[in-house]
């Protein structure tokens, strides 16, 4: 049986992050799938043999496509670490869709995925992300060089003005956005003018728009990708703690085993956060007002570690079953 990597073609490099630990798990794979459409990627002829089955690790978030969304008929999935934006549900579960994927065990990323996918009347349980294995193929690096090191992704500006000035000042600043258009796309996104677009062009268009500039200006190659995915995770562990506002930045840091503060200002209400929000230091904008300034930064670690063990386990036993199966 052929092995495909399913990757998505966004500016954000959390979905690569995401496919990486599947990347290391199978090694070396034939082919790599577009998650949305199911488009061969990589090799872009690439095709397999009338009748040839294609097993897939299907994770990630679902759905840019969710009109067309359809697995072809000779892949052979593992659905684990899923999340299904409930925005598009009616769109996504398609009667098509939920007698097909009725078929299987759905492991849910968050618990509102889980509870959605239950709605539908699918068989689901919460596994999860897959991202907290990836300290099976990067072990932490050893304690930062130079003291004290924060390294700050992607965090809410509003948030930063509630971290002490000495601690901003030392930190390494990234972002999780491989596209300068991304980047701008985002700031626009935060202004009257964002709004503005939100609130008079229908979302289908913007939708449309938004996966073409992905095409044009973000990296084609998924190996590139996968490439820069790993990159940013070594920054990560090497760090003394990260300041994020990204789920896909607080869940392999705290694979790492590095203390993360993650501040998002819909941590509460957005789904994404279910289950796993407490795997880290966690507050929602308002919270962290409050407790931001006086937080002993330099003393901080995460939560709940048994029981982000114990999701790492689930995760590892379902992924060696699928490889057991699909060993033919």
């Amino acid at each position: 049986m052929l092995k495909a990597l399913l990757m998505a073609q966004t500016s954000n490099l959390g979905d690569d992050i995401q496919a990486w630990p599947v990347w290391k798990f199978w090694g070396t794979v034939d082919a790599v799938l577009e998650r949305d459409t199911f488009e061969w990627w990589y090799p872009r002829k690439f095709r397999p043999e009338p009748g040839q089955k294609v097993a897939v690790v299907a994770n990630g978030w679902y759905t840019h496509n969710p009109a067309g969304w359809f697995p072809p008929a000779n892949l052979v999935p593992l659905f684990i670490s899923v999340h299904v934006n409930p925005e598009i549900a009616d769109k996504f579960f398609r009667p098509e869709v939920v007698e097909y994927l009725s078929q299987f065990e759905i492991g849910a990323r968050d618990l509102k995925t889980a509870d959605l996918l239950r709605h539908f009347g699918l068989k689901a349980y919460f596994s999860g992300c897959l991202t907290l294995t990836i300290s099976n193929w990067l072990p932490k690096e050893n304690k930062p060089k130079g003291g004290f090191q924060p390294l700050i992704i992607d965090m809410d500006k509003n948030a930063l003005k509630y971290v002490p000035q000495e601690i901003v000042r030392s930190a390494s600043t990234l972002s999780q956005e491989i596209s300068t258009v991304a980047r701008l796309r985002t700031h626009i996104a935060r202004t009257p003018i964002g709004n503005f677009i939100k609130r008079t062009v229908p979302q289908r268009f913007t939708d449309k728009m938004r996966l073409t500039l992905n095409k044009v200006f973000v990296p084609k190659s998924p190996f590139l990708r996968l490439t820069l995915a790993e990159m940013r995770l070594r920054a990560m562990a090497s760090a003394s703690i990260i300041l994020t506002s990204r789920l896909h930045v607080a869940l392999p840091a705290a694979s790492l085993g590095i203390p993360v503060v993650l501040v998002h200002a819909k941590l509460r209400q957005d789904p994404r956060f279910s289950g796993l929000s407490e795997l880290v230091t966690s507050y929602s904008l308002d919270e962290f007002k409050d407790v931001g300034p006086d937080l002993p930064y330099d003393k901080l670690s995460n939560p709940n570690t048994q029981r982000r063990e114990e999701l790492k386990k689930l995760l590892m036993e379902r992924l060696e079953a699928f490889r057991a199966h699909t060993a033919s």
